[in-house]
């Protein structure tokens, strides 16, 4: 299994955009994050 390392900005980003997007649904930021990761590898 290969390990994807980020950047420590796309990291701060992607914690912001789960912030965001967790103030309405947890599972729903849970599920954009997981796509974004699965796209970026």
């Amino acid at each position: 299994m290969k390990q994807l390392k980020i950047n420590p900005q796309v990291y701060d980003d992607l914690l912001s955009i789960k912030e965001f997007i967790s103030e309405d649904s947890l599972e729903e930021a849970q599920r954009v994050i997981g796509k974004i990761l699965d796209d970026i590898e």
